[in-house]
C-alpha cells in the first residue's frame, strides 16, 4: 500500500507471504574423504577388531577407486515465511529522510531426512526451526544525484530471535537401549537451543567527484553486536513399564553470551580520462559475525569468531560504438582472518569452525556485442583460487595448512545470445561451464568440471509477460555441494521443464 498524504511525504506499506515445501530433497550417499575415512576405519577396528582387516581392504580399494553413488534417499521439507515492512520517505530541500522498518517470521517446520541412506532407516535426522527477525534503519542521504558530492548517513538495528531442534531418531533397539539409558526404540536424541542476536550499526557511504574526472568513494561502518545462546540436550523415548516414554537428560541447560565490536571502512578511487573508459581501484575491510553452534554440548567450543576480511580490487569497465560494444576486467585479492568453515558431524548437525588465515585472489572478465538494438551476444568468465595459510581443525584434528578452501569453483565460464523486442519476442540461450571444486578440506573430494545449458523462450508485454523454460538440456549429470564431514552430496538440477506468467497489476 502506497500513500502520500503531502508532497514531501511517502509511506510505503508491503506485506508478503511465502511456503515451500519440498517433496523430495536431492541428497545422495557420495564417498566420504580419505582423512574422515581413515578415522571412521581406527575407531572400527578398536570396536570390532574380528572384521578389521576387512575393513582395512574395503578403505583401500574405495579411496583407490572410482567414486560412486546411490540414488536411495527421499526427504521432506517445509519451509514458511511472512515479512511485514514500511517505508517512509521524508523529502527535505537538500536531502531525503528514511526510515525502514521490518519484521519476518520463518519457520522450517520439519526437515527430515534420512540420516544412514540404509534401505531399511537406522537413523532419521530432524532438524526444526523457527525465527522472527526485527530491523529497523534510519538514514538521510543526498537529494540532488548529479550534485559532486554524495552523502548517506544511517543507523540500523537487529534483532534475531531463533529457536532450534536436532533431532536425531534411532531406531535400533540395541544402541537405544545401550546408549540412552534404558530407553527403547524408537528414541530421539535433542539438542534444544534459543539464539538471540542483537546489533546497532552506525554506517556511512560518501563519494565527491571533482574535475568530472576523478571520484573518491568513502564509506565506514560501526557496529555492536551482542549474541546469547541457551542450550540443552535430552533424549525421549518409551519404556516397557511406561508407555508415556520418559526422557534423559545427555547435557544440562546452559547459556553463554558474548559480544563482538566491528570497525570496518571502504575506500574507492575512479578515473574516467573519457566518457567510456574507467579505471578503479579499491581497499575494503568487511566481516561476517560472529556467533554459536548450536549443537555442542560445551559453551567453551560453542562460539565461533567473526570473519574479518581486507580485500584489494582493482578493474577497468570500458563501453565502445555508442554502447554496443563493452569489456569488464576486475582483479581482486583478499586476506582472511577466521574464516568461517562449516564442518557436518551429521546429516542434521553441524560446527561453524575458524580456520585462522585464508588468502583468495581471482580475476573476472565480461563482454557484451549489441549488433542490433534487440540482439545482444554476451561472456563472462571468472577465476579463483582460495587457500587455507593457517587451518587446524579441532573436529577432526587434522592440520589442512596449503589445502585449497572448498567449495569455490576453479572457473566458471558463461556465454549467452539473448533477443528481445519489446513488446514482443523474448529469446535466451545460456551455455555455462563451471570447473573443479573442492568439496572438502583435505582435498580428496571433488567435483569435475561440468557444462550446462539453458534456454528460454517467451513474449513479454507491458503488463503481461509469458515464458517457457528448459534448464540443463543435455541433462549433465553433476554436483553443486557437498556436506563435508558426512557421506552425503547435493546432485544438480537434471533436465528441468516450466513455464512463468507475469502480470503487473
Amino acid at each position: 500500500m502506497f500513500w502520500t498524504p503531502l508532497e514531501n511525504l511517502e509511506v510505503d506499506l508491503q506485506t508478503n507471504a511465502e511456503s515451500f515445501d519440498d517433496g523430495s530433497l536431492n541428497i545422495v550417499n557420495y564417498l566420504a574423504s580419505k582423512t574422515e575415512r581413515r578415522k571412521s576405519l581406527v575407531k572400527g577396528c578398536v570396536v570390532s577388531p574380528e572384521v578389521c582387516d576387512k575393513n582395512i581392504r574395503t578403505y583401500i580399494n574405495r579411496t583407490k577407486a572410482v567414486r560412486k553413488v546411490f540414488w536411495d534417499y527421499e526427504g521432506v521439507s517445509n519451509t514458511t515465511g511472512k515479512t511485514y515492512s514500511s517505508n517512509i520517505t521524508y523529502k527535505l530541500p537538500k536531502a531525503i529522510f528514511k526510515t525502514v522498518s521490518s519484521i519476518r517470521k520463518m519457520e522450517i517446520d520439519p526437515l527430515i531426512v534420512d540420516g544412514d541412506f540404509t534401505r531399511s532407516p537406522v537413523i532419521k535426522s530432524e532438524y526444526i526451526e523457527h525465527s522472527t527477525t526485527r530491523t529497523h534503519e534510519t538514514s538521510i542521504e543526498s537529494k540532488n544525484k548529479k550534485e559532486p558530492l554524495q552523502f548517506k548517513i544511517g543507523t540500523l538495528f537487529y534483532h534475531k530471535i531463533s529457536d532450534k531442534e536436532f533431532i536425531q531418531e534411532r531406531l535400533m533397539q540395541a544402541y537405544t537401549y545401550n546408549v540412552l539409558k534404558g530407553l527403547n526404540a524408537p528414541a530421539k536424541e535433542i539438542h534444544h537451543s534459543r539464539v538471540v542476536d542483537k546489533s546497532f550499526s552506525f554506517f556511512t557511504h560518501n563519494s565527491y567527484t571533482f574535475w568530472e574526472k576523478f571520484t573518491l568513494t568513502l564509506g565506514a561502518r560501526i557496529e555492536t553486536q551482542r549474541i546469547g545462546i541457551g542450550h540443552s540436550r535430552d533424549a525421549r523415548g518409551v519404556l516397557f513399564d511406561n508407555p508415556y516414554g520418559d526422557v534423559r537428560i545427555l547435557s544440562p541447560h546452559y547459556v553463554r553470551n558474548d559480544s563482538y565490536r566491528y570497525n570496518v571502512s571502504r575506500i574507492i578511487f575512479d578515473y574516467k580520462p573519457i566518457e567510456s573508459l574507467m579505471i578503479f581501484i579499491g581497499l575494503s575491510r568487511g566481516y561476517k559475525n560472529g556467533g554459536f553452534s548450536t549443537v555442542v554440548n560445551q559453551p567453551s567450543l560453542a562460539a565461533f569468531k567473526p570473519e574479518i576480511n581486507d580485500t584489494l580490487e582493482v578493474g577497468i569497465k570500458s563501453k565502445y560504438f555508442n554502447e554496443t560494444l563493452g569489456m569488464n576486467l576486475a582483479y581482486f585479492y583478499t586476506e582472511t582472518a577466521d574464516f568461517h568453515v562449516i564442518r557436518a558431524i551429521s546429516i542434521a548437525e553441524a560446527i561453524n569452525l575458524n580456520a585462522e588465515k585464508v588468502t583468495i585472489r581471482g580475476a573476472e572478465m565480461e563482454a557484451y556485442l549489441k549488433p542490433h538494438k534487440s540482439l545482444q551476444l554476451g561472456f563472462l568468465a571468472g577465476y579463483t583460487e582460495g587457500i587455507f595459510n593457517k587451518f587446524y581443525d579441532r573436529i577432526l584434528n587434522t592440520n589442512f595448512d596449503g589445502k585449497h578452501v572448498h567449495f569455490i569453483p576453479q572457473y566458471d565460464v558463461v556465454s549467452y545470445l539473448q533477443y528481445r523486442s519489446s513488446p514482443g519476442l523474448f529469446f535466451r540461450y545460456e551455455f555455462q561451464v563451471v570447473g573443479k571444486m573442492y568439496f572438502a578440506a583435505d582435498n580428496t573430494i571433488y567435483s569435475s568440471p561440468y557444462a550446462i545449458t539453458n534456454l528460454k523462450i517467451g513474449y513479454e508485454e507491458e503488463r503481461l509477460s509469458a515464458y517457457l523454460y528448459c534448464n540443463n538440456i543435455n541433462n549433465e549429470y553433476y554436483f553443486t555441494s557437498y556436506i563435508d564431514g558426512t557421506f552425503q552430496a547435493v546432485p544438480g538440477a537434471p533436465r528441468t521443464y516450466g513455464f512463468i506468467v507475469n502480470y503487473k497489476i
